[in-house]
């Protein structure tokens, strides 16, 4: 079995069992609030919804293309070495927390708006169409973010002091 579709499964069977356990947690004191619940909920039905994608992309849409050949003129990707690998972990670690410590000066969106390109030029972006892309996707990334739990959950976001 492909490796993707065993990860596919286990996403889904994960993203159940997290649903189950949300239903478990205590509901909400008044009537017009969001419970414990809830959170976890979306969440883990998001989770559902990406594995069910993952099995299903390479279930059937990959099926008849495990014996192509790789047309001529494009080059091979060398595989990064483990240590390689590993600086880069801790360069998204450093930037993490660099980022949670910004955010209490200067907000959520701002220190978003930055950490999300950096990371983007971290993993290969390099090239100025893909750091406009990175910009880009992180302009709407973090108002969807915004979006979502200012006026959909009604939880404000980390401002600044």
């Amino acid at each position: 079995m492909n490796h993707n579709i065993m990860a596919g499964l286990l996403t889904v069977v994960l993203g159940c069992v997290l649903f189950y356990q949300a239903g478990t947690l205590p509901p909400p004191n008044l009537s017009d609030q969001v419970g414990a619940g809830f959170f976890p909920k979306v969440w883990s039905s998001i989770l559902i919804m990406l594995g069910a994608i993952l099995v299903w992309t390479n279930a059937h849409l990959h099926k008849g293309r495990a014996n192509t050949k790789k047309p001529e003129g494009v080059p091979d990707n060398p595989p990064c070495s483990f240590k390689e690998k590993y600086v880069r972990v801790c360069m998204v670690f450093t930037l993490l927390l660099a980022q949670i410590w910004i955010m209490q000066y200067v907000g959520f969106v701002i220190s978003s708006l930055v950490f999300i390109p950096l990371c983007a030029a971290l993993f290969g972006g390099k090239t100025l169409k893909s750091l406009v892309f990175s910009v880009v996707t992180s302009i709407f990334v973090v108002g969807g973010l915004y979006c979502f739990f200012t006026y959909g959950m009604h939880m404000p976001l980390p401002a600044s002091i």
